[in-house]
């Protein structure tokens, strides 16, 4: 009889079936030839069907036993958390969040992309190891420095030297056109400069606080007028009234005494008129040919002016009057804090002194 057909796909012996087929014991054979067939094949080519993927039910760690993965058209990756890793994952390839990162021998993260590019290499800069990352993102042109992902990194530099980015139609970058944010030389310790969390609603001024934070200042919108202007720091006396008194001791001239507290700018002390609409005046007295008057303004007690007034002639009987603002003083460098201002006033010659309808004023200037 012909030979009997085989199999496609590993060429099994298909005895023929019916009264003239194959007669025993060929066909019992057969059957032990196909067994052993089927008991050695692997699938490959004329050893069984290929496996195809829907086949395979990979439910552990896959090892190609020290051979290489070869004709890949690409390999795709499930995101990770990095705090997952374990020892089995040394010496992988694997990605967190958007990222590529490869774990050495020794369990290092070591981040390959951030930011749409490639990280700095471990090396390049020292001590830049996962999960920092210095990256340049080519779209917008910029450099990405990160202390973690997703986390700005900063920066300790001396000067910083800026240029405009040489958009299109604006000048080169490159030239003598530059802006730089400078450190004095003589700073002996550190603070920081805080922006505010958004621009002011007004136009105003821009002020450091006292704990570096730039804050808004007086509204300006309308120009600076008066409204935009921080208050005069001043104070002003009661009136001291029709004051006159016979001495030769410094006397203090009633009311007139102002408290001020500074931040150590100078102080202008001034007699004025007290808005009554009487003649406001300082003056001296007497039968003597020569009237000599003292005006002293004392700060906390202390006398830091003395101011003669005299007039000599051959008559007696004599008035000497000068107006009230003629007498002022100027502190140039009083001591930051609470300072009280008082006038004294007294005759050389035991004469009548007159301070007439005056108030003081302290102004910080």
């Amino acid at each position: 009889m012909p030979n009997p057909p085989t199999t496609p796909n590993m060429g099994l012996i298909q005895p023929v079936v019916g009264p003239n087929g194959t007669p025993s014991p060929t066909w019992a054979t057969d059957l032990n030839i196909n067994s052993q067939t089927l008991d050695s094949h692997n699938h490959t080519p004329g050893q069984g069907v290929p496996i195809t993927p829907a086949g395979l039910n990979i439910s552990s760690d896959l090892s190609f036993l020290s051979n290489n993965a070869t004709n890949l058209r690409s390999t795709r990756y499930i995101p990770i958390s990095l705090g997952t890793l374990t020892g089995a994952d040394v010496g992988c390839i694997v990605v967190s969040g958007v990222d590529l990162y490869y774990v050495d021998e020794n369990g290092n993260q070591i981040q390959i992309t951030a930011n749409g590019g490639v990280a700095g290499s471990q090396g390049s800069i020292s001590g830049l190891s996962s999960p920092a990352s210095a990256s340049y993102v080519s779209a917008n042109r910029t450099f990405v420095w990160q202390s973690g992902a997703g986390l700005p990194a900063n920066m300790d530099m001396a000067t910083p030297i800026l240029r405009y980015n040489g958009t299109v139609g604006y000048p080169s970058p490159s030239g003598s056109n530059w802006i730089s944010l400078e450190v004095p030389s003589t700073i002996s310790s550190g603070y920081a400069l805080t922006l505010p969390v958004a621009p002011p609603a007004n136009n105003v001024f821009l002020q450091f606080n006292t704990t570096g934070a730039l804050v808004a200042g007086p509204n300006i919108s309308g120009g600076i007028t008066n409204s935009n202007l921080a208050p005069v720091n001043y104070a002003i006396s009661s009136s001291c009234g029709n004051f006159s008194v016979t001495t030769s001791t410094p006397t203090n001239v009633t009311n007139l005494s102002a408290t001020i507290t500074t931040v150590g700018r100078p102080v202008r002390i001034a007699l004025v008129a007290d808005g009554s609409g009487s003649p406001a005046f300082v003056g001296v007295s007497g039968s003597s040919t020569t009237l000599q008057m003292v005006i002293a303004i004392l700060e906390d007690g202390g006398t830091i002016s003395n101011q003669v007034m005299e007039v000599q002639t051959s008559a007696t009987g004599n008035i000497l009057d000068w107006p009230a603002s003629s007498i002022c003083h100027e502190e140039y460098s009083p001591t930051v804090g609470s300072h009280t201002y008082t006038v004294q006033v007294y005759s050389t010659g035991a004469n009548p002194v007159h301070v007439a309808f005056c108030k003081l004023v302290a102004r910080e200037l």
